[in-house]
């Protein structure tokens, strides 16, 4: 098996958020509206080293959108059985039933491409956080949400807009205090003090003592 091209980091957001989905599947598609949302209000507002993708597949395509980041937010629908149609739920790695393209049994489920990713030497996120959100219809074709979960979709976005940016102020913070430190490493020194000169009293012209060293 060939090894993976090298992965340069600096090309690489620290964070992206991922919205999955089937835009044409009712309330399948809210992990969609979600990643879009947030990506609007970062055009007015940027945050840095964020970035949105989507993907319509998961599996595979996970690796390539994800491979060389720091932090991934995922966001699917969740079909689960009597469900609160857009609630919210925080997921694991590897807990992530209900999620369709997370558990794809056909293809490649998120733990899997985590875990193959591993294997090839591709650097992945170290943070996952996967948000879930319950759906009412993901079988009717249609490209519309159903009111609850539409409901859900902007006050989601803003709760990881929030949360992104919190933790860009904590880097810049976490920067400014690295370079700080590291300007004081490179500060020489004060001299080293030489050896002790003992002073001497003289007398001036009129008598009155002075001192020299």
């Amino acid at each position: 098996m060939p090894h993976p091209a090298p992965v340069d980091a600096r090309s690489r957001p620290h964070t992206i958020v991922l919205g999955l989905g089937n835009p044409v599947r009712r309330d399948d598609g809210v992990g969609l509206a979600v990643a879009e949302a947030v990506r609007e209000s970062l055009t007015d507002a940027p945050l840095p080293g964020v970035e949105v993708a989507i993907s319509t597949r998961a599996g595979f395509e996970t690796i390539d959108l994800l491979h060389g980041c720091v932090h991934a937010v995922i966001v699917d629908c969740l079909d689960v059985p009597h469900p609160k149609p857009g609630r919210v739920r925080r997921l694991d790695l590897n807990a992530v039933a209900g999620a369709p393209r997370l558990v794809d049994a056909h293809g490649l489920s998120l733990p899997l491409a985590f875990r193959l990713a591993e294997r090839l030497g591709i650097p992945m996120p170290t943070q996952v956080e996967i948000l879930g959100v319950e759906a009412a219809d993901c079988l009717t074709l249609g490209e519309t949400l159903t009111p609850a979960v539409q409901a859900a979709v902007i006050p989601l976005a803003r709760n990881i807009l929030v949360r992104l940016a919190l933790a860009c102020k904590r880097q810049a913070v976490a920067r400014k205090a690295a370079s700080h430190r590291a300007r004081i490493a490179r500060t020489p020194s004060d001299p080293p003090v030489g050896p002790f000169q003992p002073l001497h009293a003289t007398r001036t012209h009129d008598g009155a003592p002075a001192v020299r060293g």
